[in-house]
């Protein structure tokens, strides 16, 4: 028996190589464009966001149903921005809402703490007073609106701008 060198080949050539990582290139991509990690993060945000929302202003009607119909703070037509939570304040900086909105009235009946925008669990923003959510009262109808400034800062790098607000 005879075998020849060519009929006994062994391996892959590297034209073969090469078609096999360039299907699995496009493969990976194709997936990786489908499922947009970007905006499935960006989604996620949002969600947490309208869920915020919604716990702050469930607690301003809380508050009004249990004290008469009367809100805890000074509420105007002006959007006011929401000051964190105490328990958010660190690295030695003093509490001080001055020229925000303050919560505190809430938290613990109403709020186990101030929710604050997802963006500021940067460690950047620890600094930062505010929670980058925003609220107002009607001027006529005495409607509570809460919005979040960080879902219109995000969606303005993406082209889309968002502005997520709860109305009540």
């Amino acid at each position: 028996m005879h075998f020849s060198f060519s009929s006994c080949r062994r391996g892959f050539t590297l034209l073969e190589l090469l078609m096999v990582v360039g299907v699995i290139v496009i493969v990976i991509s194709i997936a990786v464009l489908a499922i947009n990690p970007d905006q499935r993060l960006g989604q996620a945000r949002n969600d947490q966001r309208r869920s915020d929302l919604s716990a702050i202003l469930n607690a301003f009607y809380q508050y009004s149903l249990h004290h008469n119909g009367t809100f805890p703070v000074a509420l105007t037509s002006k959007d006011q921005e929401i000051c964190k939570s105490k328990s958010d304040w660190s690295y030695g900086i003093p509490y001080d809402c001055k020229g925000l909105l303050s919560l505190e009235s809430l938290t613990g009946s109403y709020l186990v703490k101030v929710p604050m925008d997802p963006l500021l669990s940067d460690s950047s923003h620890r600094k930062y007073r505010g929670t980058w959510y925003r609220i107002r009262k009607g001027a006529t109808d005495n409607r509570i609106t809460v919005t979040s400034s960080g879902s219109l800062l995000e969606s303005v790098s993406s082209g889309k701008p968002q502005e997520i607000s709860v109305s009540h």
